[in-house]
C-alpha cells in the first residue's frame, strides 16, 4: 500500500474514533434534551380511592378526583378474541371521560398557561403526537452507519423542538402522582377507539382526545426498545417513567405481533425479560403487581409460540 493510501486510511480511522468518542460523551454529559425528564419522584404513594391535587392554600379549592386510582388491567387470554379482549376493558365513558377530566385539568394550571400554547393542551399534544408519527426514528439499520445512531439520540428533540421538550417535562414533573394512571387510561384508549367508533358510544367531544395510531405506537414502541438512540433516551429517565415507558411499549409490540404489524421483527421475549427484573426493582409503582402478571403471561406465550433464544 503506498504512503498516501496508508495516511488517507489513518486520517479516516482517527476521525471515526473521535466522532464515536464524542457520541458517548454527549449521552454521557447529558448534552441533548429529552422527552421524558420529569424532577425525581418521591417514594412509593399510598393507595387511594380517587386520585387528587393537593391543596397549595386553605383558601384553594380541592379538585374533585381525576382519574380512579384502581384501574383495571385486563389479563391476557389464548382462547379469547380481539372483541372480547376489548369488552374486558373499561367502557368508552370511563376510560374517555377520565382522559377529558385530565385534560380539563391541564387547562386549568398556571404552568401550562404560562407556555402560551394556541388552543388547548390536548389540541397542542395531539399537534405534537402527529409530528413524532410523521417523523419517525431509524429502527432498521440503525448501527449501519453513526450518522443513524447520532440522529436517534437527538430525534425527539429535533422533532418537536427546545421549548415543547420542556412543556412536556413540566407535564410529566407537575402531574407526576398521578402520570401513571394517565398512561394507563391513555393506553385503554388506543384500544377502544375504534369500538367506540363502531358502537355508537364515540361522542363530539370524544374527538379532542389524542389520537394514537397503531403504525405510529408501533415505530415509537421499536425504537424505545430495540434501538441504541431508543435505550439511551430511556437510560437517563427516571426509574419509575423509563419503567412505565417500556412496559407499554412491550403491549403495543405484542399487539403488533398479534395483528401480524410487527414489521421490524423486533424480538420480544428479551424486553420482557429485563422488564420483569426492573419493575421486581422499581419503587413507587401503583399498578406494580398487574404489570408483573401480564409480563408473566406474556413470558409463557411466546416461550411456547416461539423456539428459546440464546
Amino acid at each position: 500500500m503506498s504512503d498516501k493510501k496508508k495516511n488517507n486510511s489513518r486520517t479516516a480511522l482517527v476521525i471515526t474514533i473521535c466522532i464515536m468518542l464524542l457520541a458517548g460523551l454527549a449521552v454521557q454529559q447529558n448534552w441533548f434534551s429529552g422527552l421524558f425528564r420529569p424532577d425525581q419522584l418521591p417514594g412509593p404513594p399510598e393507595p387511594t380511592p380517587v386520585v387528587t391535587v393537593e391543596k397549595t392554600s386553605p383558601e384553594e379549592p380541592e379538585p374533585t378526583g381525576l382519574l380512579p386510582a384502581e384501574a383495571e388491567i385486563p389479563a391476557a387470554d389464548e382462547q379469547q378474541t380481539a372483541e372480547e379482549a376489548v369488552e374486558a376493558l373499561p367502557s368508552c365513558e370511563t376510560t374517555t371521560g377520565a382522559l377529558l377530566a385530565f385534560f380539563k385539568h391541564l387547562d386549568q394550571q398556571e404552568y401550562i398557561k404560562a407556555y402560551q400554547i394556541k388552543g388547548t393542551t390536548v389540541q397542542h399534544l395531539n399537534g405534537l403526537a402527529h409530528k413524532l408519527f410523521a417523523n419517525p426514528p431509524f429502527v432498521t439499520n440503525e448501527t449501519a452507519d453513526l450518522v443513524n445512531i447520532l440522529k436517534n439520540m437527538t430525534h425527539i428533540f429535533r422533532t418537536i423542538g427546545k421549548q415543547d421538550i420542556t412543556l412536556l417535562k413540566d407535564i410529566l414533573g407537575q402531574e407526576k402522582d398521578i402520570i401513571e394512571t394517565v398512561l394507563l387510561h391513555l393506553y385503554q384508549w388506543h384500544l377502544l377507539e375504534q369500538s367506540c367508533r363502531a358502537n355508537g358510544t364515540y361522542k363530539p367531544e370524544d374527538a379532542s382526545l389524542l389520537d394514537l395510531p397503531v403504525d405510529g405506537l408501533y415505530e415509537y414502541a421499536s425504537f424505545f426498545l430495540n434501538t441504541l438512540g431508543g435505550q439511551s433516551y430511556l437510560l437517563r429517565r427516571q426509574p419509575r417513567l423509563r419503567v412505565l415507558v417500556k412496559y407499554y411499549s412491550v403491549l403495543i409490540l405484542d399487539r403488533a405481533n398479534t395483528e401480524f404489524m410487527n414489521r421490524h421483527g423486533v424480538d420480544i421475549r428479551y424486553p420482557v425479560n429485563v422488564l420483569i427484573d426492573e419493575i421486581e426493582s422499581v419503587r413507587g409503582l401503583l399498578y406494580s403487581e398487574k404489570y408483573l402478571l401480564k409480563l408473566y403471561e406474556l413470558q409463557e406465550k411466546y416461550r411456547l409460540q416461539l423456539p428459546a433464544n440464546d
